[in-house]
């Protein structure tokens, strides 16, 4: 089995979608789980989740608490994925970027071009990644086994000083941790498993005040 872990906070306008591609995705249903990582969202997220027969889980807000929560204490299977609220996978993509970890014992994590939606000079660049081998273990589409994140010791949230410095937590999300996965197995970067996924991140300053003012906020861990 399979288990698909969403941090969500506030996500009623993505959440949808990305479920929808996920239910339709090529990858047999019966053998994966849909885990919604809710941080006490305000809006109608749980509902949305529930509709689409997701499970829904509280945990704290920081996200990448979120995800280590959601891995160790409520996945059921044995590969986990990662992905976001605002990510669009294509119907293959999703069996692409696990059937390594299925395949080959060797091989404790993947990943695969994260292209941006928009604008289209962005969507260009990012589709380069279809091309270029690339070394990241991206938020919105990567996969590793959890015996794997166990024994490398997950994410290293403690070690991230400032939740809210992108300059500590991209890198822990995306190089440290895969630096570590690769001390006890293989990492592929899955060409032909690419997704697309929102550039609010990158480029809407408004939402990164948002979130900095509710996903990580001071009290996360009380």
């Amino acid at each position: 089995m399979i288990s698909i872990v969403i941090p969500t906070l506030n996500e009623e306008k993505q959440l949808g979608r990305c479920l929808e591609s996920l239910l339709a995705s090529a990858y047999p249903q019966d053998d994966a789980e849909i885990i919604v990582a809710d941080s006490s969202s305000t809006d109608d997220t749980v509902a949305i989740a529930e509709s689409y027969g997701a499970q829904v889980f509280q945990v704290p807000k920081f996200k990448l608490a979120a995800r280590d929560v959601a891995t160790r204490q409520y996945a059921q299977g044995n590969i986990i994925v990662a992905t976001d609220a605002d990510t669009f996978w294509p119907s293959n993509s999703l069996s692409r970027l696990v059937a390594p970890l299925l395949q080959k014992e060797e091989v404790v994590c993947t990943s695969s071009p994260r292209v941006y939606e928009s604008p289209v000079i962005l969507r260009l660049l990012t589709g380069l990644r279809q091309v270029w081998h690339v070394e990241m273990m991206f938020g919105s589409n990567s996969a590793y086994k959890k015996d794997a994140y166990v024994a490398v010791g997950g994410l290293n949230i403690e070690g991230i000083k400032n939740h809210l410095d992108a300059d500590e937590v991209q890198p822990e999300e995306e190089k440290y941790f895969l630096e570590r996965l690769e001390t006890v197995g293989q990492y592929i970067y899955v060409k032909n498993a690419p997704v697309f996924t929102s550039s609010r991140r990158t480029l809407d300053g408004k939402y990164r005040r948002e979130i900095g003012v509710t996903r990580f906020d001071e009290d996360m861990y009380s």
